[in-house]
């Protein structure tokens, strides 16, 4: 068994989720091959799948369900795949980067803020 980096699973994660963003525009679409059980299994997925007066994205107990039905057996980082880009299809604009980490205060200017609000 051939073992791959976790960067390469995130990486085909990344080219996958790009391919459905082309595919939501009706562009075409070339999914990387190490992703092709993934690709076809969201696809599954999200044609089987009810849709109220809101779409919603692909939910853990949607994918486990969808498991014991069809007995699929996905790798680990094919089920984050599928629930990122169940993700990615309700929000195309989704931004998986997290937010810069706010400036520190300093205690002192912290203690300040707090003597100025109090004297108000």
């Amino acid at each position: 068994l051939l073992r791959r980096s976790c960067k390469f699973f995130e990486e085909v994660i990344d080219e996958l989720c790009q391919e459905l963003l082309h595919s939501m525009k009706n562009e075409l679409c070339y999914p990387p091959p190490a992703g092709q059980r993934a690709w076809d299994w969201f696809w599954e997925l999200e044609k089987g799948r009810q849709v109220g007066t809101e779409l919603n994205a692909i939910s853990w107990s949607d994918i486990a369900e969808w498991q014991r039905v069809t007995g699929a057996k996905p790798e680990l980082w094919e089920l984050n795949a599928i629930y990122k880009m169940g993700i990615y299809r309700v929000n195309p604009d989704y931004d998986p980067t997290p937010p810069p980490p706010p400036e520190p205060v300093s205690i002192v200017k912290s203690l300040m803020a707090i003597q100025e609000a109090y004297k108000k």
